[in-house]
């Protein structure tokens, strides 16, 4: 049987000492934000070789690019540094 986990989102990606430490998040049942919505806590780290790293980012990707093709997600072109990024499309 497979370990797996749900979180809502990655909160911060860091390199350190050659590592890359990818920090998941998720919303919180009791706590709350400035604003008052469920704040985001930490949930867990994903320890990555820069190696892995990148065969993840290209694996995610792919998956962008068939969700466009569905029709999933839209493509923003208008970001400064030249990269397009996706949006839901609800």
């Amino acid at each position: 049987m497979s370990n797996q986990e749900f979180v809502d989102g990655v909160q911060e990606i860091t390199i350190q000492g050659g590592i890359v430490r990818v920090d998941y998040f998720t919303y919180s049942a009791e706590e709350k934000d400035a604003s008052g919505k469920p704040a985001k806590v930490f949930a867990k780290r994903l320890l990555l070789s820069p190696e892995a790293f990148l065969q993840s980012f290209s694996a995610m990707e792919r998956i962008v690019d068939q969700l466009v093709e569905r029709g999933a997600i839209k493509r923003k072109d208008d970001k400064p540094n030249g990269r397009t990024a996706a949006s839901p499309n609800f």
